[in-house]
């Protein structure tokens, strides 16, 4: 499977060009908490070195993660990016203010699809099997997500080529011993409202899914990749290549660390076992593809 190190290194001179545009992107929609700059470039490398038909956004929030998909589909120029979240933010906030930036240019938006959807509900049946090389990135979180991810999804994507990456996800390896000391940390319940975290395995994290993907690795036999482990592992004793990385990019967009990790069901030549996937009774939202909408207001 492609790494994360690989990619981060092979697309180093194109990341140096998007960087400022990157910069401007990011301080225009603001949120960068929860997509940091070095996350930009890193996503953005694993696009343009897997160069995937389709990427298939999970939750988007304002739509940092958009922009990036975005931007690197219209590099490679026949990518379709289909983005699912259950609020308008991106359209309402971020792009009004990407536009008076003048950061949108002509076409940019035609290879987005935006939608305000339930992501449970939406017929990913008909709109992943038009593709065979499909990026998922999954940042939406919560048990209901993790069983469509898992029981929906996978299943179509196993007979395709295919990368899912799962942010918000950091390697217990790699933080400080710090990390695994409670403090006055309340015991983790299912959501991270007072900041409780998990640590399972080398996985530390805060959100419900992190459980659903080990018992799902664990049961299937699959390795679980982190952004973390390949940078630390593959870039850190090359100082000559993380010295040429933080030349070219910049403390901002260069990190040994990423908060993210990925999987593939492609390298394993055997059946895969996937858990029973119960659609609930009606969808949280409407669904609309909100840059149709306002292609048709213009």
């Amino acid at each position: 499977m492609l790494t994360p190190a690989t990619a981060y290194w092979n697309q180093r001179h194109k990341l140096s060009e998007l960087c400022p545009r990157f910069r401007e992107m990011g301080e225009t929609i603001g949120e960068l908490n929860h997509l940091s700059y070095f996350q930009w470039a890193q996503l953005a490398s694993m696009v343009l070195e897997f160069k995937p038909d389709l990427i298939l956004e999970l939750g988007r929030g304002k739509g940092n993660s958009t922009c990036v998909f975005t931007e690197t589909a219209n590099i490679l120029g026949s990518t379709k990016v289909v983005s699912l979240d259950l609020n308008a933010g991106f359209l309402d906030q971020s792009l009004p203010r990407l536009f008076r930036g003048g950061y949108i240019p002509p076409g940019w938006l035609s290879l987005l699809e935006c939608w305000v959807a339930d992501i449970m509900f939406f017929d990913y049946e008909a709109s992943l099997n038009k593709y065979d090389r499909i990026l998922v990135f999954w940042d939406a979180h919560g048990f209901e997500v993790a069983s469509c991810v898992l029981g929906r999804i996978l299943p179509i994507l196993q007979r395709k080529e295919h990368i899912v990456m799962m942010h918000d996800m950091s390697d217990q390896r790699y933080l400080s011993r710090d990390s695994l000391d409670y403090g006055d940390q309340i015991l983790w319940r299912g959501d991270d409202d007072e900041g409780a975290r998990m640590v399972l395995g080398f996985i530390n994290s805060a959100e419900p899914q992190a459980v659903s993907i080990v018992d799902f690795a664990c049961r299937n036999q699959i390795d679980l990749l982190t952004a973390d482990h390949s940078l630390q592992t593959e870039l850190k004793p090359h100082p000559e290549k993380t010295a040429e990385m933080m030349h070219l990019l910049g403390g901002d967009f260069f990190s040994l660390n990423g908060h993210w990790l990925s999987f593939s069901l492609n390298d394993y030549h055997r059946p895969f076992s996937f858990p029973r996937f119960v659609l609930p009774e009606k969808p949280r939202t409407f669904t609309v593809d909100l840059l149709r909408c306002l292609n048709e207001t213009l």
